[in-house]
């Protein structure tokens, strides 16, 4: 068979040319893949509202997901993931809950407000005594198997120090190797195996995964703005810069701590 040669199509290249000397049209609709998803959550929905603000995005929005949620389901998704994502808007939220609740209740919110610096901009001395949880345990409080973890590996880096993901990576691949082990090798086998886990020892402590692919105990890192603080531990990301860590905590007793203030570690 002969060589075929790529080229422009006879029947469209009329129609090609007249489109562009046309110039660019409006779009009739905008569709999003994956619109309760990570990235959706914490760029995209918040990146597209601001278009929106700005008139600049004047089309239908159509959401593609796996996710089962309703219309209704949807537009709160939207809503909390808009209001979750600015962190000067934060700002301005703890300023006006501050103004409003007064020096003495205490305010918890999501590591969305970081980073705190920028939460500082927006918030003044609102943000003081602000708490912040977090999923980055600080070297501190890390088990003895952490810290041996972080002196080993630092060894093997340039510069001789190691990504705060690190540790949880370790973390991932000992449950996941253990469960390989356990296995017959199967797809399925290892999946059984992965949610019968039981680490005992890992970087970061004793873990398992629940029914619902969670892992557990779910040890919370909360984190206290402090007008003082400062970036004392090289491990954790620089967002974190302006806030010290006040405990670690378990899940089902953060919501205690918000009500009673009580102090788990």
């Amino acid at each position: 068979m002969d060589d075929a040669k790529v080229g422009p199509s006879p029947t469209s290249s009329g129609q090609d040319h007249a489109s562009v000397a046309a110039g660019p049209r409006a779009a009739d609709v905008l569709v999003l893949f994956g619109i309760t998803g990570d990235l959706a959550h914490k760029l995209v929905l918040p990146a597209l509202y601001r278009l929106v603000e700005r008139g600049e995005l004047t089309v239908p929005l159509i959401g593609v997901a796996l996710t089962d949620v309703d219309t209704d389901g949807l537009r709160r998704h939207i809503a909390d993931c808009v209001h979750q994502a600015f962190d000067a808007d934060g700002g301005r939220l703890v300023r006006a809950l501050r103004r409003t609740l007064g020096p003495d209740v205490v305010l918890i919110g999501i590591d969305g407000l970081k980073p705190v610096g920028l939460l500082r901009k927006g918030a003044g001395r609102a943000a003081d005594g602000l708490y912040l949880t977090s999923y980055l345990i600080p070297s501190a409080k890390l088990s003895r198997s952490g810290r041996e973890f972080l002196r080993e590996f630092e060894q093997t880096q340039r510069g001789g120090s190691s990504p705060y993901w690190a540790l949880y990576a370790a973390q991932a691949t000992e449950v996941l190797l253990a469960a390989i082990a356990r296995s017959d090798g199967t797809r399925a086998s290892i999946t059984r195996e992965l949610f019968a886990a039981r680490l005992t020892d890992g970087p970061l402590g004793s873990a398992a995964i629940d029914p619902n692919g969670d892992v557990t105990p779910a040890r919370i890192p909360v984190y206290r703005v402090d007008p003082t603080g400062h970036r004392g531990d090289p491990l954790l990301p620089p967002d974190l810069e302006g806030a010290s860590i006040d405990r670690i905590t378990l899940s089902p007793q953060l919501l205690r701590y918000a009500v009673q203030n009580d102090h788990v570690e």
